[in-house]
């Protein structure tokens, strides 16, 4: 869905994605943090697509539950689940929709895929897997 939006000349992999919020990160409770660090201009698509951001997985692994940077973005690979959620939340500054809403009409639908989604929907269950069991 993103590589979509950078085909269409919507994104831009290499423009730091602060530059598509239309308030600094400080206004956003969720991204509030990083509007103290000066390496979050360093953020990108691609950083957050090769998972180069800088971030844990998810802020709460770190101590407060605070988002931070633990490395300037691009410098190495550290997968981060934190990363792809800011990324879906600049896809959703820049087309006015959800990513729920985006993924289903550019991924699931385009492709036919009938039985995935971003949100649960009941006749899921009897595909239903369970990993990390016990």
């Amino acid at each position: 869905m993103v590589m979509q939006l950078v085909a269409e000349g919507t994104l831009d992999l290499d423009r730091p994605v602060s530059e598509y919020l239309p308030k600094p990160w400080a206004e956003y409770e969720k991204w509030k943090e990083l509007g103290h660090d000066p390496r979050s201009k360093l953020i990108t698509a691609r950083t957050l697509l090769n998972h180069k951001s800088g971030f844990a997985n998810y802020r709460l692994f770190n101590s407060g539950e605070k988002l931070q940077l633990f490395f300037a973005p691009g410098e190495r690979y550290a997968y981060s689940g934190e990363g792809i959620n800011l990324l879906g939340f600049v896809a959703e500054q820049v087309t006015g929709l959800g990513v729920a809403e985006l993924m289903q009409k550019r991924v699931f639908d385009r492709f036919g895929m009938k039985r995935s989604s971003m949100v649960w929907r009941d006749h899921f269950a009897g595909n239903l897997a369970v990993g990390h069991a016990g």
